[in-house]
């Protein structure tokens, strides 16, 4: 059992969520989906070919039937495992079998902060269990999987402000996609982590971000990269809005192999125009000019 992909999102409206210390709730419960783990070594343990689960519950079934509700730490491994799963098959199915195509190891429960992140040391990652536990928003777990997707494209990726403000907005255009596919595009549009922004976010829906604040180059830096994300989010979204999400996130990580670790706004913005003149003669070019000049950025 699972969120799929967060319980605000899939029921429509944040009201009468609540965390409450990892309780159990009517509510929350009714958001439980049976979905099939696929990819698991055998051992009865969350450990498969794309994903092996690092936690203090250490989630283990016999007959590899992993049903939990939140109120059991279990149930964020399982989240953890089924999402970063999917969404390297997900990779796979665009036609790339050469991104992150490992078994990553994922750290759940085992972090009391408020954060999650990717260690491009240890090529692992971690979620939080402060506010929401982390793991139990697939927005969030998809945006810290993004990380370890450009980092295993690119070595050492983002290390400049607007290379890490890529990061960040990537790892956003990630979550909010994969959102969307799950549940379609009307409550939670371009806007990512609803669940797990429940516990510091007024707005209706709660966001972690968004894709949509019409942020312009270099009129809007801030100079932090999570908040500098915002530039890059929004044409990429609005990229897989114009022309689909699989032909929008298959430029964007061919994209990424012309890239360094410091690239600019700008070297990004070329490097998706020059990926799509790769993979599709160019069929996109025009929108792709677009988007980015609307945010203040070459493709030139």
């Amino acid at each position: 059992q699972v969120f799929l992909p967060n319980p605000v999102e899939s029921s429509g409206s944040a009201a009468g969520l609540a965390d409450n210390n990892d309780a159990d709730s009517p509510a929350l419960n009714a958001q439980l989906k049976n979905v099939q783990l696929l990819g698991l070594d055998g051992t009865g343990k969350l450990a498969g070919q794309y994903v092996a689960i690092n936690s203090k519950a250490r989630t283990k079934s016999s007959t590899l039937t992993f049903n939990y509700t939140r109120s059991d730490n279990q149930f964020e491994d399982v989240m953890a495992y089924y999402h970063i799963d999917t969404l390297q098959r997900y990779i796979q199915s665009l036609g790339f079998t050469n991104i992150n195509n490992r078994s990553i190891t994922a750290n759940v429960n085992t972090y009391k902060q408020d954060n999650s992140f990717y260690s491009p040391t240890k090529k692992d990652l971690t979620f939080g269990s402060g506010g929401v536990d982390d793991a139990e928003d697939a927005g969030v777990i998809a945006h810290e999987y993004g990380h370890s997707i450009q980092d295993n494209q690119v070595p050492g990726f983002g290390d400049s402000l607007e290379g890490g403000s890529m990061g960040e907005g990537f790892g956003d255009y990630l979550g909010a996609t994969y959102e969307d596919a799950v549940t379609g595009d009307g409550f939670g549009h371009a806007c990512v982590a609803e669940w797990d922004s429940t516990s510091y976010s007024s707005s209706n829906p709660p966001c972690l971000r968004r894709l949509d604040e019409n942020k312009v180059y270099p009129r809007d830096v801030a100079g932090e990269v999570h908040a500098d994300g915002e530039i890059w989010s929004q044409p990429l979204y609005e990229l897989a809005g114009a022309i689909g999400r699989d032909a929008a996130t298959k430029i964007i990580l061919q994209s990424h192999w012309s890239l360094t670790p410091n690239a600019t706004f700008n070297d990004g913005a070329r490097a998706i125009k020059q990926a799509d003149q790769q993979l599709n003669g160019g069929r996109n070019a025009k929108t792709i000019d677009a988007v980015f000049k609307a945010r203040g950025l070459s493709t030139n």
